[in-house]
């Protein structure tokens, strides 16, 4: 199990993951949601997974950087930018949604809940970093 662990995160791998799961975002932001299987039933499924996929998207992109980095210095300037940077992805395809699509509407609260997922990452990630950072370089 650590050697899957170390092998998901080397360098290059994160960095594959961030990069595909981003793209699976732009995709199933901008398809018609009448295609996508995934059918949920209660109130507010729909920014549940918002919330999940933006967790998610910046988790990656944090540990990405972390891993990538030996820059110690002034980490939370660093995660807040790159968190930024996962909200305002989310911002952006809520405008492409509204603007390249007829079947998707913009909605303030899925990029509310897109931001809240990406805060959320940020606070857990900035709380485990050193964790984490050990972890990785104990392999």
């Amino acid at each position: 199990m650590r050697q899957l662990i170390k092998n998901l995160l080397a360098p290059k791998t994160i960095l594959v993951l961030a990069i595909t799961y981003s793209l699976a975002i732009v995709v199933l932001s901008l398809v018609n949601p009448n295609q996508i299987v995934l059918k949920l039933e209660f109130n507010y499924a729909d920014k549940l997974l918002h919330l999940i996929a933006y967790f998610g998207l910046n988790l990656l992109w944090l540990i990405t950087f972390l891993i990538n980095s030996n820059n110690r210095k002034n980490i939370f300037k660093y995660f807040l930018f790159i968190s930024a940077a996962s909200i305002f992805f989310g911002i952006v395809l809520e405008f492409l949604q509204y603007g390249l699509t007829n079947y998707r509407t913009l909605d303030v609260y899925d990029a509310l809940a897109n931001t809240i997922g990406a805060l959320l990452a940020f606070v857990v990630m900035f709380m485990l970093r050193i964790k984490i950072r050990e972890l990785i370089l104990s392999n």
